[in-house]
């Protein structure tokens, strides 16, 4: 059957057919590449362009990083004026209220910035004449005063030193009135508050070391042996702070009395470090410090205790014998029946025959109880 569509298709004539099949097939000649550039050429093209690339972020860090400094170096210029600036307010609002010890450290601590405060050099001058209205004028009285509070009788001052030193005056380019400043430490003095006056007068010292120097060591001098004395003789003194002020008072006279208390303070501090944990060396320290001074705080109790915790200690190693001494020498100084009770079974222990323990490096093989060092009847 014939197909109705075929006669519409279009045809080609037979002819052409064979005119295609004579045609011989196209031949491609090989490329040839050797005109342009070759491999190495490029890499090294790429490799140089990696390296700008490089360069330029490197560039750019750098100009970054270096912002940030300039950032941050303005930031802190910043911060260092605005502190100056708080710090000229807040002394001029301590003038304003009369705190005058306190204006002095701002002005302190303002002059010793770099730069210095400009404020500083402005407000010395009004805070010298500030305090000079707040104060009364010094008389011979307060120095009398002054005199009152000396713990020794080398350390008196004559109305003709204190007329000698009313005429010197501060002949330095210091922006501060000493002569005010010395008769505030005076004032202090007198009230009793001795470590604020102390503290003035090592500010003077340190302000110019010439500044009458030979009254200003005395008031030192006065001031540390009498706060030194206070903490070795009451009850909540503070030993460890009573042996430094004795130590700076000695660098300006002779410290007399002050001495022997330095010596019996430092002696029970020493005590306490070795109590409960080297029973000899505690034992001897606190028997040093009673012959000094019998009646030293609880030294005689600390020494009881002593005795009879090395007594125990000794039991609990089998040095009986040794222990009899240490229970004895705490039965001497107070008669305790528990104290009594185990030296008796301590005793009746060493008198079986038992040999006892070596103890403290002490060679054994010996049955004669040995007292440590520092225990009397060694």
């Amino acid at each position: 059957m014939t197909d109705p569509m075929h006669d519409t298709q279009p045809t080609r004539p037979p002819h052409l057919d064979e005119a295609i099949a004579d045609v011989p097939p196209m031949q491609y000649e090989p490329y040839d590449d050797d005109g342009g550039p070759g491999c190495l050429i490029w890499g090294g093209l790429g490799f140089f362009m990696v390296l700008l690339a490089g360069a330029i972020v490197l560039i750019a860090t750098m100009a970054g990083w270096s912002d940030g400094l300039k950032i941050a170096h303005a930031d802190a210029t910043a911060e260092v004026v605005a502190e100056m600036e708080e710090q000229c307010q807040l002394l001029e609002t301590d003038l304003a209220e009369s705190r005058f010890g306190l204006a002095q450290q701002r002005l302190i601590s303002l002059e010793a910035m770099i730069p210095p405060a400009a404020c500083a050099a402005t407000l010395a001058p009004q805070a010298t004449q500030r305090f000079i209205e707040s104060q009364p004028t010094p008389t011979l009285e307060s120095t009398a005063t002054e005199v009152a509070v000396t713990p020794t009788p080398q350390a008196e001052v004559t109305a003709d030193a204190s007329t000698e030193a009313t005429e010197t005056t501060d002949t330095s380019d210091n922006p501060y009135d000493l002569d005010a400043l010395f008769a505030e430490a005076q004032q202090l003095l007198a009230d009793g508050d001795t470590m604020e006056a102390i503290d003035l007068l090592e500010a003077i010292q340190a302000l110019d070391e010439t500044y009458q120097k030979a009254r200003v060591d005395q008031m030192l001098f006065n001031g540390l042996s009498s706060e030194a004395l206070t903490n070795y003789r009451s009850p909540g003194g503070n030993l460890a702070e009573a042996i430094l002020l004795t130590d700076r008072a000695a660098e300006y006279g002779d410290i007399g009395e002050l001495s022997l208390e330095r010596e019996v303070a430092s002696l029970y501090l020493s005590a306490q470090t070795y109590r409960g944990l080297n029973y000899g060396e505690a034992i001897r320290l606190l028997n040093r410090l009673l012959t000094l001074a019998p009646n030293y705080k609880d030294a005689r109790s600390q020494l009881y205790n002593q005795y009879v915790g090395f007594g125990d200690t000794l039991v609990a190693t089998s040095s009986h014998c040794q222990a009899v001494v240490q229970y004895n020498n705490a039965l001497q100084m107070q008669n305790d029946p528990s104290v009594s009770g185990k030296r008796d079974a301590a005793q009746t222990t060493c008198e079986l025959g038992q040999t006892p323990t070596p103890a403290d490096g002490e060679a054994g093989g010996s049955t004669t109880p040995i007292a440590p060092i520092g225990v009397p009847g060694t």
